[in-house]
Protein backbone atom coordinates (compact mmCIF):
# COMPACT_ATOMS: atom_id res chain seq x y z
CA UNK A 1 0.00 0.00 0.00
CA UNK A 2 1.40 3.46 -0.89
CA UNK A 3 2.62 5.46 2.07
CA UNK A 4 0.59 8.60 1.39
CA UNK A 5 -2.88 6.97 1.55
CA UNK A 6 -1.82 5.06 4.68
CA UNK A 7 -0.64 8.27 6.32
CA UNK A 8 -3.88 10.01 5.38
CA UNK A 9 -5.94 7.18 6.85
CA UNK A 10 -3.99 7.26 10.10
CA UNK A 11 -4.51 11.02 10.45
CA UNK A 12 -8.24 10.95 9.67
CA UNK A 13 -9.48 9.89 13.12
CA UNK A 14 -7.49 12.40 15.21
CA UNK A 15 -8.25 15.23 12.77
CA UNK A 16 -11.99 14.49 12.93
CA UNK A 17 -11.79 14.38 16.72
CA UNK A 18 -9.95 17.69 16.90
CA UNK A 19 -12.39 19.32 14.50
CA UNK A 20 -15.38 18.13 16.50
CA UNK A 21 -13.79 19.22 19.78
CA UNK A 22 -13.01 22.65 18.38
CA UNK A 23 -16.57 23.02 17.12
CA UNK A 24 -17.90 22.00 20.54
CA UNK A 25 -20.30 19.37 19.22
CA UNK A 26 -20.77 15.63 19.63
CA UNK A 27 -21.64 13.33 16.75
CA UNK A 28 -23.92 11.13 18.91
CA UNK A 29 -26.22 14.04 19.90
CA UNK A 30 -28.56 14.89 17.01
CA UNK A 31 -29.39 18.41 15.97
CA UNK A 32 -32.28 19.82 18.01
CA UNK A 33 -31.67 17.49 20.97
CA UNK A 34 -32.03 19.25 24.32
CA UNK A 35 -28.50 18.20 25.38
CA UNK A 36 -26.64 19.45 22.29
CA UNK A 37 -25.85 22.98 23.50
CA UNK A 38 -25.40 22.21 27.25
CA UNK A 39 -23.07 19.29 26.50
CA UNK A 40 -20.98 21.44 24.17
CA UNK A 41 -20.68 24.35 26.62
CA UNK A 42 -19.82 22.17 29.62
CA UNK A 43 -17.32 20.16 27.58
CA UNK A 44 -15.60 23.33 26.34
CA UNK A 45 -15.32 24.52 29.93
CA UNK A 46 -13.98 21.10 31.00
CA UNK A 47 -16.80 20.71 33.52
CA UNK A 48 -18.25 17.55 31.97
CA UNK A 49 -16.32 16.20 29.02
CA UNK A 50 -17.43 13.54 26.58
CA UNK A 51 -16.49 9.90 26.75
CA UNK A 52 -14.38 10.66 23.67
CA UNK A 53 -13.70 13.96 21.91
CA UNK A 54 -16.55 13.19 19.48
CA UNK A 55 -18.97 11.09 21.59
CA UNK A 56 -20.86 12.30 24.66
CA UNK A 57 -22.43 8.87 25.44
CA UNK A 58 -25.42 10.34 27.21
CA UNK A 59 -27.25 7.04 27.74
CA UNK A 60 -24.21 5.46 29.43
CA UNK A 61 -24.07 5.41 33.26
CA UNK A 62 -21.68 7.86 34.96
CA UNK A 63 -18.58 6.47 36.70
CA UNK A 64 -16.90 7.67 39.90
CA UNK A 65 -13.91 8.86 37.86
CA UNK A 66 -16.22 11.09 35.83
CA UNK A 67 -18.00 12.33 38.96
CA UNK A 68 -14.64 13.23 40.48
CA UNK A 69 -13.75 15.28 37.41
CA UNK A 70 -17.08 17.15 37.55
CA UNK A 71 -16.86 17.92 41.27
CA UNK A 72 -13.22 19.00 40.95
CA UNK A 73 -14.06 21.37 38.10
CA UNK A 74 -16.94 22.98 40.03
CA UNK A 75 -15.20 23.27 43.41
CA UNK A 76 -14.08 26.83 44.09
CA UNK A 77 -10.93 25.88 46.05
CA UNK A 78 -7.90 25.89 43.74
CA UNK A 79 -4.91 23.61 43.92
CA UNK A 80 -4.40 20.22 45.49
CA UNK A 81 -5.29 19.48 49.13
CA UNK A 82 -2.68 19.44 51.87
CA UNK A 83 -2.69 15.64 52.14
CA UNK A 84 -2.08 13.00 49.46
CA UNK A 85 -3.88 9.67 49.76
CA UNK A 86 -2.30 6.44 48.54
CA UNK A 87 -4.94 4.41 46.69
CA UNK A 88 -4.38 0.76 45.86
CA UNK A 89 -6.31 0.86 42.58
CA UNK A 90 -4.68 4.04 41.19
CA UNK A 91 -1.03 3.68 40.14
CA UNK A 92 1.28 6.74 40.02
CA UNK A 93 0.66 8.90 37.00
CA UNK A 94 -2.99 7.89 36.60
CA UNK A 95 -4.82 10.46 34.45
CA UNK A 96 -7.50 11.01 37.11
CA UNK A 97 -5.07 11.46 40.03
CA UNK A 98 -5.46 15.24 40.31
CA UNK A 99 -9.26 15.22 40.34
CA UNK A 100 -9.51 12.20 42.63
CA UNK A 101 -7.04 13.65 45.15
CA UNK A 102 -8.92 16.95 45.16
CA UNK A 103 -12.38 15.48 45.79
CA UNK A 104 -11.07 13.09 48.44
CA UNK A 105 -8.80 15.60 50.13
CA UNK A 106 -11.50 18.26 50.32
CA UNK A 107 -14.16 15.79 51.45
CA UNK A 108 -16.39 15.90 48.35
CA UNK A 109 -16.30 12.10 48.00
CA UNK A 110 -15.27 9.20 50.20
CA UNK A 111 -12.78 6.45 49.49
CA UNK A 112 -13.90 2.93 48.69
CA UNK A 113 -13.22 -0.23 50.65
CA UNK A 114 -9.69 -1.21 51.61
CA UNK A 115 -8.01 2.03 50.59
CA UNK A 116 -9.33 2.11 47.03
CA UNK A 117 -11.27 4.69 45.04
CA UNK A 118 -13.34 2.43 42.77
CA UNK A 119 -13.28 4.81 39.86
CA UNK A 120 -14.93 2.42 37.41
CA UNK A 121 -17.93 1.85 39.72
CA UNK A 122 -21.22 3.38 38.59
CA UNK A 123 -22.55 6.43 40.39
CA UNK A 124 -25.92 5.84 42.04
CA UNK A 125 -28.78 8.29 42.51
CA UNK A 126 -28.08 8.55 46.23
CA UNK A 127 -24.34 9.09 45.75
CA UNK A 128 -24.91 11.85 43.20
CA UNK A 129 -27.43 13.68 45.43
CA UNK A 130 -25.06 13.52 48.41
CA UNK A 131 -22.09 14.72 46.32
CA UNK A 132 -24.01 17.71 44.93
CA UNK A 133 -25.29 18.63 48.38
CA UNK A 134 -21.74 18.48 49.78
CA UNK A 135 -20.37 20.55 46.88
CA UNK A 136 -22.98 23.26 47.37
CA UNK A 137 -22.26 23.40 51.09
CA UNK A 138 -18.47 23.54 50.70
CA UNK A 139 -18.80 26.24 48.02
CA UNK A 140 -20.69 28.30 50.60
CA UNK A 141 -24.01 28.35 48.71
CA UNK A 142 -26.93 29.08 51.03
CA UNK A 143 -30.05 27.04 50.25
CA UNK A 144 -32.88 29.13 48.75
CA UNK A 145 -36.35 29.22 50.26
CA UNK A 146 -38.35 26.03 50.32
CA UNK A 147 -40.69 25.24 47.44
CA UNK A 148 -44.42 25.59 48.00
CA UNK A 149 -45.12 21.96 47.17
CA UNK A 150 -42.77 19.89 49.28
CA UNK A 151 -41.77 16.54 47.76
CA UNK A 152 -40.81 13.52 49.85
CA UNK A 153 -40.00 10.05 48.59
CA UNK A 154 -41.90 6.96 49.70
CA UNK A 155 -38.77 4.80 50.03
CA UNK A 156 -36.60 7.30 51.97
CA UNK A 157 -37.28 7.21 55.76
CA UNK A 158 -37.93 10.62 57.28
CA UNK A 159 -35.07 11.82 59.43
CA UNK A 160 -32.45 9.67 57.66
CA UNK A 161 -29.29 11.34 56.27
CA UNK A 162 -30.49 10.81 52.69
CA UNK A 163 -33.89 12.32 53.57
CA UNK A 164 -32.18 15.54 54.70
CA UNK A 165 -29.98 15.62 51.60
CA UNK A 166 -32.93 15.19 49.24
CA UNK A 167 -34.94 17.79 51.13
CA UNK A 168 -32.27 20.37 50.28
CA UNK A 169 -31.49 19.17 46.75
CA UNK A 170 -35.15 18.71 45.71
CA UNK A 171 -37.21 21.15 47.79
CA UNK A 172 -34.74 24.03 48.01
CA UNK A 173 -32.28 23.97 45.12
CA UNK A 174 -34.73 22.25 42.76
CA UNK A 175 -32.05 20.14 41.07
CA UNK A 176 -34.18 16.99 40.91
CA UNK A 177 -37.73 16.89 39.59
CA UNK A 178 -40.06 14.42 41.31
CA UNK A 179 -43.65 13.77 42.30
CA UNK A 180 -44.74 13.65 45.91
CA UNK A 181 -44.89 10.06 47.11
CA UNK A 182 -42.81 8.60 44.28
CA UNK A 183 -39.88 6.29 45.02
CA UNK A 184 -36.31 7.58 44.75
CA UNK A 185 -34.45 4.23 44.49
CA UNK A 186 -31.08 5.52 45.65
CA UNK A 187 -29.21 2.38 44.50
CA UNK A 188 -30.00 2.85 40.80
CA UNK A 189 -27.20 4.21 38.58
CA UNK A 190 -27.56 7.55 36.79
CA UNK A 191 -26.82 8.19 33.13
CA UNK A 192 -24.65 10.97 31.77
CA UNK A 193 -27.69 12.71 30.26
CA UNK A 194 -29.38 12.72 33.66
CA UNK A 195 -26.28 14.22 35.29
CA UNK A 196 -26.02 16.84 32.53
CA UNK A 197 -29.63 17.90 33.11
CA UNK A 198 -28.98 18.34 36.84
CA UNK A 199 -25.73 20.24 36.27
CA UNK A 200 -27.58 22.72 34.06
CA UNK A 201 -29.94 23.43 36.97
CA UNK A 202 -26.99 23.72 39.39
CA UNK A 203 -24.87 26.12 37.30
CA UNK A 204 -26.50 29.31 38.67
CA UNK A 205 -25.33 28.26 42.15
CA UNK A 206 -21.96 26.72 41.25
CA UNK A 207 -20.65 28.73 38.27
CA UNK A 208 -22.73 31.76 37.21
CA UNK A 209 -20.24 32.68 34.46
CA UNK A 210 -20.78 29.38 32.64
CA UNK A 211 -24.53 29.75 33.26
CA UNK A 212 -24.50 33.09 31.42
CA UNK A 213 -22.48 31.57 28.59
CA UNK A 214 -24.99 28.73 28.32
CA UNK A 215 -27.95 31.13 28.22
CA UNK A 216 -26.25 33.16 25.48
CA UNK A 217 -25.70 30.00 23.47
CA UNK A 218 -29.35 29.04 23.92
CA UNK A 219 -30.67 32.52 23.09
CA UNK A 220 -32.48 32.85 19.75
CA UNK A 221 -30.50 34.58 16.98
CA UNK A 222 -30.97 38.34 16.57
CA UNK A 223 -33.29 39.50 13.77
CA UNK A 224 -31.56 39.67 10.42
CA UNK A 225 -31.79 38.52 6.82
CA UNK A 226 -33.89 35.42 6.31
CA UNK A 227 -31.89 32.25 6.71
CA UNK A 228 -31.88 29.92 3.70
CA UNK A 229 -32.42 26.90 5.96
CA UNK A 230 -33.68 25.94 9.39
CA UNK A 231 -31.71 26.88 12.50
CA UNK A 232 -29.21 24.16 13.33
CA UNK A 233 -29.73 24.37 17.09
CA UNK A 234 -33.18 25.67 17.99
CA UNK A 235 -33.55 26.85 21.56
CA UNK A 236 -34.35 24.03 23.94
CA UNK A 237 -35.01 24.37 27.63
CA UNK A 238 -31.75 23.27 29.30
CA UNK A 239 -33.57 21.33 32.00
CA UNK A 240 -35.98 19.52 29.71
CA UNK A 241 -34.27 16.18 30.01
CA UNK A 242 -36.27 13.21 28.72
CA UNK A 243 -34.81 11.16 31.59
CA UNK A 244 -34.73 13.34 34.75
CA UNK A 245 -33.23 11.72 37.81
CA UNK A 246 -36.56 11.10 39.50
CA UNK A 247 -39.07 12.44 37.01
CA UNK A 248 -39.71 9.06 35.43
CA UNK A 249 -41.23 6.83 38.12
CA UNK A 250 -39.25 3.75 39.12
CA UNK A 251 -40.50 0.52 37.61
CA UNK A 252 -40.75 -1.46 40.84
CA UNK A 253 -42.66 0.90 43.11
CA UNK A 254 -45.40 0.93 45.74
CA UNK A 255 -48.85 0.61 44.22
CA UNK A 256 -52.15 -1.23 44.37
CA UNK A 257 -54.11 -3.05 41.67
CA UNK A 258 -57.73 -4.01 41.05
CA UNK A 259 -58.13 -6.58 38.29
CA UNK A 260 -60.56 -8.82 36.49
CA UNK A 261 -59.64 -12.11 34.86
CA UNK A 262 -61.23 -14.15 32.10
CA UNK A 263 -60.09 -17.77 32.16
CA UNK A 264 -59.31 -18.76 28.58
CA UNK A 265 -58.40 -22.37 29.34
CA UNK A 266 -58.48 -24.70 32.34
CA UNK A 267 -57.46 -28.32 32.08
CA UNK A 268 -56.81 -30.87 34.82
CA UNK A 269 -55.66 -34.43 34.27
CA UNK A 270 -55.51 -36.50 37.46
CA UNK A 271 -53.44 -39.65 37.97
CA UNK A 272 -55.29 -42.95 37.67
CA UNK A 273 -55.70 -44.82 40.92
CA UNK A 274 -57.35 -48.09 41.89
CA UNK A 275 -60.36 -48.27 44.20
CA UNK A 276 -63.41 -46.08 44.41
CA UNK A 277 -61.58 -42.75 44.04
CA UNK A 278 -61.42 -42.63 40.27
CA UNK A 279 -63.38 -45.75 39.26
CA UNK A 280 -63.48 -46.37 35.52
CA UNK A 281 -64.30 -42.85 34.32
CA UNK A 282 -61.68 -40.66 32.63
CA UNK A 283 -60.24 -38.15 35.12
CA UNK A 284 -59.94 -35.25 32.72
CA UNK A 285 -62.03 -32.16 32.13
CA UNK A 286 -61.95 -28.74 30.46
CA UNK A 287 -63.58 -25.66 31.92
CA UNK A 288 -66.41 -23.68 30.39
CA UNK A 289 -67.51 -20.18 31.46
CA UNK A 290 -64.82 -19.08 33.87
CA UNK A 291 -64.17 -15.65 35.35
CA UNK A 292 -62.33 -14.16 38.29
CA UNK A 293 -61.01 -11.02 39.91
CA UNK A 294 -58.70 -9.85 42.63
CA UNK A 295 -56.84 -7.10 44.46
CA UNK A 296 -53.12 -6.85 45.12
CA UNK A 297 -50.58 -4.41 46.47
CA UNK A 298 -46.84 -3.85 46.43
CA UNK A 299 -44.59 -1.90 48.78
CA UNK A 300 -40.99 -1.15 47.83
CA UNK A 301 -38.03 0.43 49.60
CA UNK A 302 -34.51 1.05 48.32
CA UNK A 303 -33.48 -2.57 48.79
CA UNK A 304 -36.55 -4.80 49.12
CA UNK A 305 -40.20 -5.20 48.17
CA UNK A 306 -43.30 -7.01 49.39
CA UNK A 307 -46.25 -8.09 47.20
CA UNK A 308 -49.57 -9.38 48.57
CA UNK A 309 -52.60 -10.52 46.58
CA UNK A 310 -56.07 -12.04 46.93
CA UNK A 311 -58.10 -13.40 44.01
CA UNK A 312 -61.26 -15.42 43.45
CA UNK A 313 -62.14 -17.55 40.43
CA UNK A 314 -65.50 -19.07 39.49
CA UNK A 315 -65.16 -22.48 37.81
CA UNK A 316 -68.12 -24.09 36.03
CA UNK A 317 -67.63 -27.42 34.25
CA UNK A 318 -69.09 -30.85 33.62
CA UNK A 319 -67.76 -34.17 34.92
CA UNK A 320 -68.73 -37.38 33.08
CA UNK A 321 -70.40 -39.85 35.44
CA UNK A 322 -71.39 -43.22 33.96
CA UNK A 323 -71.33 -41.57 30.56
CA UNK A 324 -73.54 -38.63 31.61
CA UNK A 325 -72.25 -35.07 32.24
CA UNK A 326 -72.73 -33.83 35.80
CA UNK A 327 -72.49 -30.02 36.23
CA UNK A 328 -70.14 -28.84 38.95
CA UNK A 329 -69.70 -25.21 40.08
CA UNK A 330 -66.76 -24.28 42.27
CA UNK A 331 -65.43 -21.09 43.83
CA UNK A 332 -61.62 -21.06 43.98
CA UNK A 333 -60.05 -18.39 46.24
CA UNK A 334 -56.33 -17.83 46.68
CA UNK A 335 -53.88 -15.65 48.60
CA UNK A 336 -50.20 -15.09 47.87
CA UNK A 337 -47.29 -13.21 49.38
CA UNK A 338 -43.83 -12.62 47.89
CA UNK A 339 -40.78 -10.94 49.41
CA UNK A 340 -38.26 -9.45 46.95
CA UNK A 341 -34.69 -8.20 47.06
CA UNK A 342 -33.52 -5.80 44.34
CA UNK A 343 -30.63 -7.28 42.36
CA UNK A 344 -30.14 -4.81 39.54
CA UNK A 345 -31.53 -1.97 37.54
CA UNK A 346 -30.94 0.89 35.18
CA UNK A 347 -32.88 3.80 33.66
CA UNK A 348 -35.17 1.41 31.76
CA UNK A 349 -35.17 -1.88 33.69
CA UNK A 350 -35.24 -3.31 37.19
CA UNK A 351 -35.03 -6.84 38.56
CA UNK A 352 -35.65 -8.47 41.93
CA UNK A 353 -35.56 -12.01 43.32
CA UNK A 354 -36.98 -13.55 46.47
CA UNK A 355 -39.41 -16.14 47.72
CA UNK A 356 -43.12 -16.49 48.25
CA UNK A 357 -46.00 -18.57 49.52
CA UNK A 358 -49.40 -19.28 47.96
CA UNK A 359 -52.54 -20.96 49.21
CA UNK A 360 -55.87 -21.76 47.52
CA UNK A 361 -59.19 -23.09 48.74
CA UNK A 362 -61.77 -24.42 46.28
CA UNK A 363 -65.39 -24.84 47.43
CA UNK A 364 -68.05 -26.91 45.70
CA UNK A 365 -71.00 -24.51 45.60
CA UNK A 366 -73.57 -26.70 43.80
CA UNK A 367 -74.07 -29.15 46.66
CA UNK A 368 -73.79 -32.06 44.22
CA UNK A 369 -70.89 -34.48 44.68
CA UNK A 370 -69.56 -37.15 42.41
CA UNK A 371 -67.64 -39.20 44.94
CA UNK A 372 -65.37 -41.03 42.56
CA UNK A 373 -63.61 -37.86 41.44
CA UNK A 374 -61.18 -35.59 43.17
CA UNK A 375 -62.60 -32.72 41.14
CA UNK A 376 -66.02 -32.95 42.72
CA UNK A 377 -64.71 -32.29 46.23
CA UNK A 378 -63.48 -29.24 48.09
CA UNK A 379 -59.71 -28.98 47.88
CA UNK A 380 -56.95 -27.09 49.69
CA UNK A 381 -53.61 -26.16 48.12
CA UNK A 382 -50.50 -24.77 49.84
CA UNK A 383 -47.11 -24.10 48.24
CA UNK A 384 -43.91 -22.11 48.60
CA UNK A 385 -40.78 -21.46 46.56
CA UNK A 386 -38.44 -18.95 44.89
CA UNK A 387 -39.77 -15.96 42.96
CA UNK A 388 -38.45 -13.34 40.54
CA UNK A 389 -39.72 -10.24 38.76
CA UNK A 390 -38.37 -8.20 35.85
CA UNK A 391 -39.66 -4.79 34.76
CA UNK A 392 -38.82 -2.93 31.54
CA UNK A 393 -39.71 0.59 30.36
CA UNK A 394 -40.76 0.08 26.75
CA UNK A 395 -41.57 3.73 26.03
CA UNK A 396 -43.05 6.89 27.51
CA UNK A 397 -45.72 5.78 29.98
CA UNK A 398 -45.46 2.11 28.90
CA UNK A 399 -44.07 -0.57 31.21
CA UNK A 400 -43.74 -4.35 30.86
CA UNK A 401 -43.55 -6.51 34.01
CA UNK A 402 -43.09 -10.26 34.32
CA UNK A 403 -43.28 -12.31 37.54
CA UNK A 404 -42.67 -15.99 38.31
CA UNK A 405 -43.23 -18.05 41.47
CA UNK A 406 -42.07 -21.69 41.40
CA UNK A 407 -42.30 -24.33 44.09
CA UNK A 408 -43.78 -27.54 45.47
CA UNK A 409 -47.46 -27.54 46.35
CA UNK A 410 -49.50 -29.99 48.40
CA UNK A 411 -53.22 -30.47 47.58
CA UNK A 412 -55.80 -32.13 49.81
CA UNK A 413 -59.07 -33.33 48.24
CA UNK A 414 -61.80 -33.64 50.88
CA UNK A 415 -63.78 -36.57 49.48
CA UNK A 416 -66.88 -38.02 51.15
CA UNK A 417 -66.37 -41.00 53.41
CA UNK A 418 -65.30 -43.78 53.33
CA UNK A 419 -62.54 -42.52 51.00
CA UNK A 420 -61.55 -39.60 53.22
CA UNK A 421 -59.04 -36.86 52.31
CA UNK A 422 -56.74 -37.64 49.41
CA UNK A 423 -53.40 -35.86 48.90
CA UNK A 424 -51.42 -34.99 45.78
CA UNK A 425 -47.99 -33.36 45.68
CA UNK A 426 -47.40 -30.99 42.78
CA UNK A 427 -44.60 -28.84 41.41
CA UNK A 428 -46.28 -25.62 40.30
CA UNK A 429 -45.27 -22.47 38.44
CA UNK A 430 -47.33 -19.28 38.63
CA UNK A 431 -46.49 -16.85 35.79
CA UNK A 432 -47.80 -13.37 35.03
CA UNK A 433 -46.97 -10.93 32.26
CA UNK A 434 -48.42 -7.41 32.24
CA UNK A 435 -48.30 -4.30 30.08
CA UNK A 436 -49.07 -1.06 31.94
CA UNK A 437 -49.88 2.26 30.31
CA UNK A 438 -50.02 5.49 32.30
CA UNK A 439 -53.25 7.42 31.72
CA UNK A 440 -52.88 10.01 34.51
CA UNK A 441 -50.26 10.85 37.16
CA UNK A 442 -50.12 7.82 39.44
CA UNK A 443 -52.77 5.87 37.46
CA UNK A 444 -52.16 3.12 34.91
CA UNK A 445 -54.29 0.71 32.94
CA UNK A 446 -52.86 -2.76 32.46
CA UNK A 447 -53.58 -5.91 30.52
CA UNK A 448 -51.78 -9.21 30.63
CA UNK A 449 -51.66 -12.99 30.79
CA UNK A 450 -51.77 -15.21 33.89
CA UNK A 451 -50.74 -18.86 33.68
CA UNK A 452 -50.50 -21.60 36.29
CA UNK A 453 -48.74 -24.83 35.33
CA UNK A 454 -48.21 -27.82 37.60
CA UNK A 455 -47.29 -31.48 37.46
CA UNK A 456 -48.23 -34.06 40.11
CA UNK A 457 -45.41 -36.29 41.28
CA UNK A 458 -47.62 -39.37 40.84
CA UNK A 459 -48.76 -38.32 37.36
CA UNK A 460 -51.30 -35.84 36.07
CA UNK A 461 -51.18 -32.08 35.41
CA UNK A 462 -53.07 -28.85 35.89
CA UNK A 463 -53.00 -25.91 33.47
CA UNK A 464 -54.81 -22.60 33.86
CA UNK A 465 -54.51 -19.72 31.40
CA UNK A 466 -56.25 -16.40 32.01
CA UNK A 467 -56.41 -12.96 30.40
CA UNK A 468 -56.31 -10.08 32.89
CA UNK A 469 -57.23 -6.41 32.81
CA UNK A 470 -57.07 -3.92 35.63
CA UNK A 471 -56.28 -0.47 36.97
CA UNK A 472 -53.25 0.39 39.10
CA UNK A 473 -52.72 3.30 41.51
CA UNK A 474 -49.35 4.42 42.85
CA UNK A 475 -49.15 5.20 46.55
Amino acid sequence: MPRRPLLAALLTVPLVALAAQAAGTFRDIPSGHWALVPASVLADRRIMVGRTPVDFAGEVPLTRYELAQILSALYIESGPPATFLVLKDMPPGHEATRDVQRVLGYGLLETGRGGTFGGEALVTRGELAEALDTLLEKNGVAPPTRRRQTVYFSDVPQGSPLFKVLDRVVNRFGLIEARAGSAFIAVNPVTRFQVLSILVKALPYLNPAVERELQEALAPPSPGPASPGPTANPRVSPGASPLPLAGAPPLLRSRGRLQGELIAMLNEDLPRQTGAVVANEPAQFSGGMLAGGGVSGEHWTEAWGLALGVNTMYVGFDIPDQGQPVPIDMLDTGVSGIGYWRVGGGPDWEAAVGGGVMARQAFNVTGQLVSQYYLSADKTSVGAGPAATLAFRAGPGLELIGTALVGPMAQWYNLPRPNGPQTLTRIGTDLTGRALYQVAPGWTLDAGVHAFLSTALGGGSLTTLGLTAGVTKDF
